[in-house]
């Protein structure tokens, strides 16, 4: 596995979890996201402590945390 694919593997894991819908989820994570400087998640996920705030911020979607 390559390292950028290790890096997204969570948070497609992640995101999938939570939308429980693959499609659902890809389009999430190709979608523009302003709480990640306006870019989607897939993006963002740079090294590992982007990779974090995007699993934090899926942790929170899910625990219905945002405002």
């Amino acid at each position: 596995m390559k390292p950028e694919e290790e890096m997204i593997k969570p948070v497609l894991e992640a995101a999938l979890k939570l939308f429980q819908n693959q499609e659902k989820a890809n389009h999430w994570l190709n979608k523009p996201i302003p709480l990640l400087g306006g870019l989607p998640p897939l993006e963002y996920c740079t090294d590992l402590e982007r990779q974090r705030e995007v699993l934090d911020l899926i942790e929170r979607f899910e625990h219905g945390m945002l405002s």
